[in-house]
């Protein structure tokens, strides 16, 4: 059976950064949400390469190629991309001040 399903809304982001030294520098930090209140995904990296700011979802060890969470819209991963990150670099300031 196929059900309409409402857009989801992303209801708490943990972010927990790198430890200075620890990982390449382009990780930048590990994320968690939660959607709806209901489904918890664990290990979202926030990488950032010469051009950008983004996200990996949780993958095998080793094997970035076949992540186990895949955005299947453009439009989803980029609302989620945007609220990790932005969420990222609010705590990063709020921590600055």
């Amino acid at each position: 059976m196929i059900m309409e399903v409402q857009k989801m809304t992303i209801t708490d982001i943990v972010i927990e950064p790198e430890e200075t030294g620890t990982n390449p520098k382009r990780r930048l930090a590990k994320a968690r949400i939660v959607i709806d209140g209901s489904l918890k995904i664990n290990d979202i990296q926030i990488l950032k390469n010469n051009k950008r700011m983004f996200v990996e979802f949780p993958c095998p060890q080793g094997n970035s190629s076949n992540p186990y969470i895949i955005p299947l819209n453009r439009s989803i991963r980029a609302y989620i991309e945007g609220e990790i990150i932005g969420k990222y670099l609010s705590e990063r300031l709020r921590d600055d001040v």
